[in-house]
């Protein structure tokens, strides 16, 4: 069991990590990963592979997540192998490139799907470990601040990865200057997950049978999970292809591509605390939809323009 101060300070290093893990995704992720396939020469069916690396990553998930669960007792150790596993090795996305013909493009997603699979099974238990050190009524205002700090971080080196990108000539050195930068914060990202602190009691992790709980749970909690991978479905549909727009069709530069990133995620860090206190208030249920209502609008307005 884990005392009072030691969940605070689980909480502090958090921020930390967090911020990491933000700076990580900025060099390695969102347009920049798919201003990489694109150069890599993918076409749009390939495109179409590429954003579907991540909703198949959590098709395998639960199986996956019952199978390795099975050989930890702890989610620290659990989530630090996991992370130890992608994160430092992105750059190598950027090596593909050097193999000759189209081949590489199926070599560099095959390396993708791997990085998203072992993404998606940390996710959960990551999830549970951080519900250990943060108290149910702080929940919504503890990471809603937490988002806002990696959110403004995430802003300010989103921006200067894609400066960076177009500063080199947006080819092998670039991707690989940017995406090596990323790694290697993706490397002190595993060591802040080393600092944070664990309840060592040895625990099950993965109980497989969980899931024909939640096939038996009330008709409420099912409701809810199917609406919601609906939602995700629909989400999904958008994929890479309207960063590829912005890149093959208006010929956008990567320096642009980071501005309207940094809209966003600016965006994210002003209303996240908003939303979190307003969760713990009123309900993270009433909150949840309000929140998903406003984004699938603002994704009919980005078709309409």
């Amino acid at each position: 069991m884990l005392s009072e101060f030691q969940k605070l300070h689980a909480r502090k290093v958090s921020i930390i990590e967090g911020s990491l893990s933000t700076i990580w995704s900025s060099f390695t992720g969102g347009s920049y990963l798919t201003g990489l396939f694109i150069w890599l020469g993918a076409s749009t069916t390939l495109m179409g592979v590429y954003g579907a690396m991540t909703p198949l990553a959590n098709v395998v998930q639960p199986l996956l997540l019952a199978i390795l669960g099975k050989g930890f007792a702890n989610k620290k150790k659990f989530v630090v192998i996991s992370v130890a596993l992608f994160k430092p090795w992105f750059f190598i996305l950027v090596l593909t490139s050097l193999i000759n013909g189209g081949f590489r493009i199926w070599v560099a997603l095959v390396i993708l799907f791997f990085f998203r699979i072992v993404a998606s099974v940390a996710g959960p238990v990551w999830t549970s470990w951080m519900s250990d050190v943060t108290e149910h009524d702080i929940y919504g205002r503890y990471f809603g601040f937490r988002n806002f700090a990696t959110q403004v971080v995430g802003a300010l080196f989103t921006l200067a990865a894609g400066y960076l990108l177009d500063i080199f000539g947006k080819g092998l050195q670039a991707f690989l200057i940017v995406f090596t930068i990323g790694s290697v914060f993706g490397a002190l990202d595993v060591v802040a997950f080393l600092m944070q602190d664990n309840d060592p009691t040895p625990i099950k992790l993965i109980d497989h049978r969980v899931y024909l709980k939640i096939l038996n749970s009330s008709n409420d909690y099912k409701r809810l999970m199917f609406s919601l991978s609906r939602w995700i479905f629909t989400m999904n549909i958008f994929g890479p292809y309207a960063t590829v727009m912005l890149i093959n069709k208006f010929k956008y530069n990567y320096a642009v591509l980071g501005l309207l990133s940094i809209i966003s995620l600016l965006t994210s860090a002003i209303f996240q605390p908003i939303f979190g206190k307003l969760g713990d208030k009123y309900g993270r249920l009433k909150i949840l939809r309000f929140i998903l209502t406003i984004q699938t609008l603002l994704n009919v307005g980005w078709i309409l323009a």
